[in-house]
């Protein structure tokens, strides 16, 4: 606040000159009725205030007085300085921010809060104060303070304030009660601008609502005969354009006072009563109905006299008439629902049932008397639960409710529940804008029945699927022990058969002997897709190497057909599976062999966006386009395609398409009949610098492997396997040691340990190889190399075969593919062998 201000000696002089003087009781009344004669005054009286302020305070010869109001009360509102005057030489505060918006407990001044707002007056000098109140006093140069509180009715308004700033005042009881006065004076014309303003108020209000209002104001005579109707609704009632004016109602067009609303209006207008909303239907000068609303009361004089009744009346033909459509539309509506080939239920906000249609009800049969309007969904639910009608309740009745309520809380999937009659059905919820919820019921018991075929359908086949899996395995373990035998002793052969006839011999039974091994191997790939033991492992390579020695190894055999075979090389590095891919491009080049009778067999690569795609063309007997999706299935054949002479198993395709989808190279196929085809396959490719340096271990390895002399122990059940074994291996110039069980290896082992074990999956006693194999390096703590020889293909043999850390090879064995083996394990015993060996070393195809 502001500080103390210099005053002059001369004005100070006459201050002091002016407050020793004594304010006469009648100047200070004079003033008082100063103060009534100028807030009455036509105007604002804030205008008048300053000539207010200034009379009382030469009338009371103060130095500052000053208006203050409050709002909010006493409960903690914001005062305001509005209006000051001073005497001459006063500093003035009216500009004051901190006396602006102000808090009084702010200021320390919470007491003289309390005090003013319960009626009583603040007076004194400035050293009876409190030292907070003293301090606020000092802010300001007053010595002496007497602050009036202004009540507008009950409500504490404000505050007039006189200060003495030049010496010290004792305020008399009669002077008090003149300033009373004059504070009763100034909150009576304000309540009473309140009063005016608010009247002002209602009266705009009422003339807002009398002129915007739908309604009409009317009034009759004590006869009942309109005297007054005005508004926007006045019926015109005649041709000529006659309005109501001067009739009583039941004279007007169109009302039949006999009718019993009108008979109930007659008797209350007799007996003076109010009544309200009586509706009735005039007929207009068009002929046209229109629909009025009339509510009234009587009107009495002073004396009590009937002076007639007074109301007010509307058209209401639109809301007729909008009644009329939505009750046309809602029949339409329940028409359409009930309709509805599926159960309909509404629900509004409170989910208590609105409707159900026809079809609901003829749904729940027994449950129909639940779905009455305005049941609750909760007593619905609980109540067919206790009833046993809901099958997928029954043992869980508790939970299924929840589920229920938790769905009709967030209805987002539709739920399916099965009933006690066996039939399903579908649930569905939508929730409505204004918070109900529709649901619709659909049977899908027919569609339950069909899915409960299809699955027993498929567990069927896959059944069936199992069970030749089965034969598969069984069928091929028990031809491939005696072919297996066969493969060994015609390698055996091979050193003691000199002339040319029995070679040509021995030739021929080769061939024989492969293609039958070729069909056990297509057995072998598709059990290892089943069991899922086939992982690629991808490598950068380029496709001509791979290309390349792949059209070599067909050429011989299509040379001898009388094909021309021939192979466009390629520059492109690959990422793939070496084994895996070869595998395929083997099957397809096999296939175009085999289904070509005359003309020629190209293949080649062309780069197509960051890929290769490797194609296999042919002359041959072509594909039918009906059969094109077909030929990828197991066992699958084309009745037509026997005449080239050769017959497989229909499985080479089906290895493409399943390790072409493994390694993720889409393959694809365009065909005519009697012209041939062309098959194709995609591979990602590389930069020939992201080739990683070395070769496959196929690379290093010679044809023909110097075999060290070596101790081997062939543990086979089969007297045949081990005889053709022992001549084999000896033709190796190794030592064989043989046994036909567990027990006699174990007795040849603790004699003379071997250099490496060949062991038969399949042992008579029902250990298998791995186990004989584990408990003989256990027990003699063998470091030697183990090999698992199995005709076993299925999936969960090979998994286990797979995953025992023993090289694997399968029967029929190639007899090359075993001297390969073997010369590697023995010249690189006691080195571990990486990952990729053994898996390189293990793959048969």
């Amino acid at each position: 606040m502001d500080g103390p201000v210099a005053i002059g000696a001369e004005t100070r002089k006459m201050q002091e000159s002016l407050t020793h003087q004594t304010a006469g009781p009648e100047a200070v009344r004079s003033a008082v009725v100063f103060v009534a004669e100028a807030m009455l005054r036509p105007g604002d009286w804030r205008g008048n205030m300053r000539s207010v302020l200034a009379r009382l305070g030469e009338a009371t010869r103060s130095s500052r007085v000053h208006l203050v109001i409050c709002e909010g009360g006493a409960d903690g509102g914001v005062a305001s300085l509005e209006a000051e005057w001073v005497a001459p030489g006063i500093s003035t505060q009216i500009d004051n921010p901190a006396l602006q918006g102000f808090r009084w407990r702010n200021l320390g001044l919470a007491r003289w809060e309390d005090l003013l707002s319960r009626g009583d007056i603040v007076s004194g000098v400035r050293d009876t104060f409190p030292p907070g109140e003293r301090e606020a006093l000092d802010a300001q140069d007053i010595l002496s303070i007497a602050l009036v509180p202004i009540f507008c009715g009950h409500d504490w308004w404000g505050l007039i304030g006189f200060d003495d700033c030049l010496t010290t005042r004792d305020w008399s009881a009669p002077e008090i009660d003149i300033l009373r006065t004059a504070a009763w004076i100034i909150g009576a014309i304000v309540e009473r601008d309140r009063a005016t303003t608010a009247l002002e108020q209602s009266r705009a209000l009422f003339r807002d609502f009398a002129e915007a209002s739908a309604d009409s104001f009317w009034e009759t005579d004590p006869s009942h005969r309109f005297t007054r109707f005005e508004g926007s609704h006045q019926p015109n009632v005649s041709p000529q354009g006659d309005g109501v004016i001067g009739k009583v109602p039941w004279s007007l067009p169109g009302i039949d006072s006999a009718d019993p609303s009108w008979q109930r209006l007659f008797a209350l207008l007799r007996r003076r009563k109010s009544f309200r909303n009586h509706r009735f239907t005039l007929t207009d000068a068009d002929g046209e109905p229109r629909y009025f609303a009339l509510s009234g009361k009587p009107r009495f004089d002073l004396r009590g006299n009937f002076l007639g009744f007074r109301g007010s009346g509307a058209e209401v033909t639109a809301e007729v008439e909008a009644r009329r459509q939505a009750e046309t539309l809602r029949q339409t509506l329940a028409a359409a629902i009930d309709s509805i080939s599926d159960g309909f239920i509404l629900y509004d906000r409170d989910w208590r049932l609105v409707r159900c249609n026809d079809r609901w009800r003829e749904m729940v049969g027994d449950d129909a008397d639940l779905f009455t309007p305005g049941m609750p969904y909760t007593h619905i639910i609980r109540t067919r639960v206790a009833r046993g009608s809901i099958r997928s309740a029954l043992g869980r009745e508790e939970e299924f409710v929840r589920e229920c309520f938790e769905r009709r809380r967030d209805p987002q999937q539709p739920a399916e529940i099965e009933w006690s009659d066996g039939r399903w059905v579908r649930v569905t919820a939508r929730r409505m804008p204004d918070g109900g919820m529709v649901v619709l019921v659909s049977d899908i018991t027919a569609l339950k029945q069909r899915e409960a075929s299809l699955l027993a359908a498929k567990e069927e086949a896959e059944r069936l699927h199992l069970a030749k899996s089965n034969f598969l395995a069984a069928a091929s373990h028990d031809l491939r022990q005696p072919l297996h035998a066969l493969g060994l002793f015609v390698a055996a052969l091979h050193k003691t058969v000199r002339s040319q006839r029995g070679r040509s011999i021995l030739r021929n039974m080769e061939r024989s002997l492969s293609s039958m091994q070729a069909m056990f191997h297509s057995l072998l790939d598709i059990s290892k897709l089943d069991a899922g033991v086939l992982a690629p492992e991808r490598t950068h390579f380029p496709i001509d190497r791979l290309m390349g020695d792949l059209v070599e190894e067909f050429r011989p055999e299509a040379e001898q057909k009388g094909l021309e075979l021939r192979y466009v090389p390629s520059s492109a590095t690959v990422e793939s599976d070496a084994g895996l891919l070869e595998r395929v491009l083997r099957n397809l080049l096999a296939n175009a062999v085999r289904y070509t009778i005359t003309g020629r067999i190209l293949a080649g690569a062309r780069q197509v966006d960051g890929a290769v795609r490797i194609e296999i063309w042919d002359t041959g007997v072509g594909i039918p386009s009906d059969q094109l999706d077909k030929i990828f299935e197991e066992f699958h054949q084309i009745a037509d395609s026997n005449q080239s002479g050769q017959q497989g198993l229909g499985l080479g395709l089906a290895i493409v398409s399943r390790t072409a989808s493994l390694l993720g190279h889409p393959v694809d196929v365009r065909s005519k009949p009697g012209r041939g085809s062309v098959f194709s396959i995609t591979v990602p490719t590389v930069s020939p610098e992201d080739i990683a340096p070395g070769g496959c271990l196929g690379e290093t390895m010679p044809v023909e492997p110097v075999m060290p002399r070596s101790r081997v122990l062939v543990i086979d059940d089969d007297d045949s396997v081990l005889t053709s074994m022992c001549d084999l291996l000896g033709s190796w110039s190794c030592t064989v040691d043989t046994a036909r069980s567990p027990a006699e290896a174990e007795a040849l082992v603790k004699k003379t340990p071997p250099d490496v074990i060949i062991a038969d999956y399949r042992l008579g006693t029902g250990e298998t190889g791995i186990q004989t194999l584990d408990d003989l390096r256990t027990r003699f703590a063998l470091d030697v190399p183990g090999i698992l020889i199995t005709g076993d293909t299925a999936p969960d043999r090979l998994k286990e075969a797979r995953t025992s850390g023993y090289h694997l090879l399968h029967k029929p064995l190639q007899p090359a593919r075993l001297r390969t083996l073997l010369a590697y394990v023995m010249g690189n015993a006691g080195r571990r062998k990486s990952k990729a060996e053994v898996e390189e070393l293990s793959r048969v195809s």
